[in-house]
């Protein structure tokens, strides 16, 4: 008996199967570079980086994939008009393609190279595992093809999502060059929080940080950049926050001293890494002083792999913009709500009575809020707190080269969270939230911090100690709130610059006259 023939049809071409072999040329060695990044994040911080190493990955195992799928499309003949002909497999690329842009450029607040190479070689490994199979390939489109109804399908999933590109667009563009009505739409750079209004009734300076204006000049003064978050930032009046409080003992200490305050509200180390050197550097530092917030500045610091980060998209911030103000307005209009910043009050009386100033949000609301920045103090963390701390120890080990490029010094302090220093809030959270307190060890990330400061040589300043040695820090921080008040910004400021001075001294005994 014989065999069946197998049916007959034009066979791809040579120059279609050389076009994909071509395409995965260049991705391989891009991969290759991903490789060696990953290879010196490894060395760098212990871990690869999730990221890297899947771009690495994708981008080397793009050239076998090639080939494979173009031995498979030599080999098999195709009934009909071919589907790479047809004008909706371009149409299922444009539309891939453009999903795998969006995804990658405004869905990505770091490391955009990284993200767009995940995204561009997922999408070309994605469509020569397809062309592994072009028999099914064939089938499918010459189905698709045949019905009107599902061409307009695609047709229409293509319109949208272009239209979504150059929605977004615009909008990112509106943020980065407008003073546009949502400041905090599309954070994608570390400088879309600064501020853009007066807090307590003083305008911050023309950058948008909550200071003087800075000069390139520093004269005879010595000169510490100070980068942090809202705690930098300070939640009272600028004459009563850390840095204010830390340059006057300096001063009163050393003489000629100058401390530049960029903080910036909801940053973190690897933005800080950023706003050191695209903007702190541009002011002659001759020291820098590096704030870690340990309530969410390790773990609300990197991202997380995933396909899309919607918190990053502008539409989405749109949207989670105008249901926070509503929910807000109806927390004011409960009582449950108050921007303490919007307060023009600089008496000294009035923001020392802590216990009479208004509540920032309801106690339940802050309770379930503090309960989250109990997770890198787990005895047992889990995998997300362990990644976060890599990308934390890569940011800090980044900056410190940085310096030490420049002949800088860096000292970094840590900031506890209230949750560490108060035991009667810290019962408060574990009874309302149902924790286990043995589950926690509260000093574990100071710990951390204080064993990798030492690893790289940077100097440490824990202002643990001098919470704790106050008691009941519950009255070192504002009503409801985590944000130091008055009088634990001058505990803090104090206890930084008495640290401070030692260390400048020694770092600079000639400028100082010592």
């Amino acid at each position: 008996m014989s065999k069946t023939a197998a049916p007959s049809g034009p066979l791809p071409g040579a120059g279609f199967r050389l076009f994909q072999l071509i395409m995965a040329l260049p991705a391989a060695g891009l991969g290759g570079s991903f490789a060696d990044r990953a290879w010196q994040s490894w060395q760098t911080v212990g871990s690869p980086g999730t990221d890297q190493l899947l771009a690495a990955l994708l981008g080397v195992g793009l050239l076998p994939l090639a080939l494979l799928a173009g031995k498979r499309l030599a080999a098999t003949p195709l009934t009909g008009r071919p589907f790479f002909q047809q004008a909706a497999y371009f149409r299922w690329l444009l539309l891939l393609a453009t999903g795998a842009f969006l995804a990658s450029v405004f869905g990505s607040r770091h490391g955009i190279e990284t993200r767009m190479a995940l995204h561009v070689f997922g999408f070309m490994a994605l469509h020569r595992l397809l062309l592994c199979f072009p028999r099914t390939l064939q089938r499918a489109f010459t189905y698709w093809c045949g019905r009107p109804g599902l061409l307009r399908i695609d047709k229409l999933l293509l319109s949208l999502l272009l239209g979504l590109v150059m929605v977004e667009g615009s909008l990112q563009l509106c943020m980065r060059f407008a003073n546009f009505p949502f400041p905090r739409m599309g954070a994608v750079t570390p400088f879309s929080n600064l501020l853009r209004a007066p807090i307590f009734g003083q305008a911050p300076n023309s950058l948008g940080y909550n200071d003087r204006e800075f000069s390139r000049d520093s004269g005879d003064s010595l000169r510490v950049v100070g980068i942090g978050d809202s705690f930098f930032v300070g939640y009272v009046p600028r004459r009563f926050g850390i840095i204010s409080w830390t340059e006057r003992e300096l001063v009163a200490a050393l003489g000629p001293v100058q401390m530049y305050n960029f903080g910036i509200n909801a940053n973190s180390p690897v933005e800080y890494l950023e706003v050191l050197r695209q903007q702190a550097f541009e002011y002659t530092p001759d020291a820098v002083v590096v704030g870690v917030y340990l309530g969410n500045d390790i773990t609300e610091g990197y991202e997380q792999i995933s396909p899309l980060y919607k918190t990053w998209y502008s539409v989405y911030q749109i949207y989670k913009t105008m249901k926070r103000r509503r929910r807000e307005q109806q927390q004011i209009d409960r009582g449950e709500y108050f921007d303490l910043t919007q307060l023009e009050r600089g008496e000294r009386e009035f923001w020392y009575a802590v216990a009479e100033l208004p509540e920032t949000r309801s106690r339940a609301d802050f309770i379930h809020h503090e309960a989250g920045h109990l997770d890198i103090c787990a005895r047992d963390p889990s995998s997300k707190v362990v990644r976060a701390w890599q990308h934390t120890f890569g940011a800090l080990t980044s900056m410190q080269s940085a310096c030490k490029e420049r002949g800088l010094p860096l000292y970094l302090v840590i900031c506890p969270d209230i949750v560490q220093t108060s035991p009667s809030f810290l019962a408060e959270v574990v009874e309302a939230e149902g924790l286990d307190a043995e589950a926690y060890d509260l000093l574990l990330p100071q710990r951390k911090l204080a064993e990798f400061c030492r690893e790289l040589g940077i100097d440490c300043i824990d202002l643990t100690d001098a919470f704790l040695a106050a008691g009941d820090s519950a009255l070192m921080h504002q009503p409801n709130d985590n944000h130091w008040s008055a009088p634990g910004n001058e505990l803090a400021g104090k206890a930084l610059a008495e640290a401070l001075s030692g260390l400048l001294r020694r770092d600079f005994p000639e400028r100082l006259g010592q």
